[in-house]
């Protein structure tokens, strides 16, 4: 049987940039989600969890945050509803990603 993939990012590259120069915050994320799996990222503090979180929705700020280079396909039976369309405009406003150790 073989498994259809719901997300696949390859080479995620997401930079930002400021007066002290270019921060690679992520260089080269490779992963895929299947139905009915559960991803997590895990690594120490600043190692860019959030801003792959952040870049696969498309939320990143910008002109200092840019999305280099990757691809983020959604393998998606349907077009999103207009539903998942303003979801993702409320949490462009109000999204947090816990920072605090459980």
């Amino acid at each position: 049987m073989i498994r259809e993939k719901l997300i696949e990012v390859r080479n995620l590259k997401t930079y930002f940039y400021t007066d002290r120069g270019v921060s690679k915050a992520i260089d080269g994320v490779d992963f895929e989600i299947y139905p009915g799996e559960t991803l997590g990222l895990v690594g120490e503090s600043g190692c860019g969890k959030s801003v792959t979180a952040i870049s696969i929705m498309q939320l990143i700020e910008k002109p200092a945050g840019k999305i280099v280079n990757g691809q983020i396909l959604f393998h998606l039976k349907k077009p999103p509803s207009l539903k998942v369309v303003m979801a993702k405009r409320f949490y462009h406003k109000n999204l947090y990603i816990c920072q605090d150790k459980i």
